[in-house]
């Protein structure tokens, strides 16, 4: 029999094979079933990252500052005493005066003498009394007698009072007149004034 004479039924037909009925070659790396160990791989992953995140590493500062060889230099020069080097210029350099606020930019003030005791003019009785003292920080008002005797004032009382002044001593008043009409400018003040003999 030759081939043209052959017969069709001797012919084996091809089948259709699908792709996933294909056998897997033995040959290929490709594993089979491979979305079931990629959770395993993920969860293996994450866990190794925990882990190594644990870890610290304690490593002295100076050691590191040594193995820096700029660092070393500088710490060198800054730590060493070295004779022979001395600071040319002071670190603190004091500035007073007026060099010092001009240097800074501030206002300068003209400096005024002490004005000295305030003194006002008065009138009691119409009879004017000049460079009568003020002084606002006392309760008290004080005349001394040679003032009360140019003054048509009469009617001493006697006091327990006691002054005790500014040196610490101690005054005792001769007596007080209550009710002094003295006049401050256009102002008319009723005034009880202690009299002292000064020493």
């Amino acid at each position: 029999m030759t081939e043209e004479t052959e017969t069709p039924s001797m012919v084996v037909p091809k089948k259709d094979v699908k792709e996933k009925d294909k056998e897997p070659d033995s040959n290929s790396t490709e594993t089979p079933f491979l979305e079931r160990f990629k959770e395993s791989i993920k969860t293996k992953e994450s866990e190794l990252v925990q882990e190594i995140r644990k870890f610290k590493i304690e490593i002295p500062l100076l050691q590191e500052i040594k193995a820096i060889l700029e660092l070393n230099e500088l710490i060198d020069m800054l730590c060493l005493k070295r004779p022979g080097k001395k600071n040319q210029y002071p670190g603190i350099i004091k500035v007073d005066g007026k060099f010092a606020d001009l240097l800074t930019g501030k206002l300068l003030l003209p400096k005024y003498g002490d004005p000295g005791s305030p003194v006002i003019f008065v009138s009691i009785w119409n009879k004017d009394v000049h460079n009568v003292l003020v002084d606002l920080g006392v309760a008290i008002n004080v005349m001394i007698v040679d003032t009360l005797k140019t003054l048509p004032l009469t009617g001493i009382q006697p006091t327990n009072t006691i002054l005790q002044m500014a040196d610490q001593s101690v005054a005792k008043p001769e007596g007080v007149i209550e009710y002094v009409a003295l006049m401050v400018e256009s102002s008319k003040y009723p005034v009880d004034f202690l009299i002292l003999q000064p020493k």
